[in-house]
């Protein structure tokens, strides 16, 4: 069986600006990243030593965050 995981881009700056995201297309906050690092290490815990693909939107938001989760695995996006 395999497992997935959902995880939804962490904050990004449309969220400081208040603009409505959907398709906006806005970069992660320094905050957001480091969102994401902790994000890596909750999904690391949950995974172990599982093969893991990371697969993500083309959104810079949804890809910054994979790449770091992905760095975190050791996988490629």
């Amino acid at each position: 069986m395999r497992r997935i995981l959902l995880i939804t881009h962490p904050e990004a700056q449309h969220h400081v600006d208040g603009v409505v995201g959907g398709w906006f297309d806005s970069a992660l906050t320094g905050r957001g990243e480091a969102q994401a690092r902790n994000i890596a290490d909750r999904v690391v815990a949950t995974v172990g030593e599982d093969q893991v693909d990371v697969i993500t939107s083309d959104l810079q938001r949804a890809r910054a965050a994979a790449v770091i989760i992905g760095g975190r695995l050791g996988v490629d996006v």
